[in-house]
């Protein structure tokens, strides 16, 4: 609702076609709940990423062994890329 929703003029719109009805008083009101209403929240990445953290990485072994998968990864694509490319 919030991408619906910016200023009053958007509430009003919606108010007079039959979407919902406004009990809180002015539509500058109702604008201002629903512009606020997931301020608080926090995001989707941050709480995947404590997630992932709290899940795969519990030992430092796990965070070792992470980096090094993701190194051999990067030298693997580098030496491809020049076995395709050679000078």
């Amino acid at each position: 609702m919030d991408s619906l929703i910016d200023n009053a003029e958007d509430v009003k719109e919606l108010r007079l076609s039959g979407v919902f009805r406004n009990l809180l008083g002015s539509d500058e009101n109702l604008a201002n709940l629903f512009n606020e209403l997931g301020v608080d929240l926090p995001t989707k990445w941050k709480t995947w990423l404590a997630e992932a953290y709290n899940t795969h990485f519990s030992t430092p072994w796990t965070i070792i062994a992470f980096f090094a998968a993701l190194q051999i990864l990067i030298l693997t694509f580098i030496q491809t890329l020049f076995t395709i490319h050679p000078r």
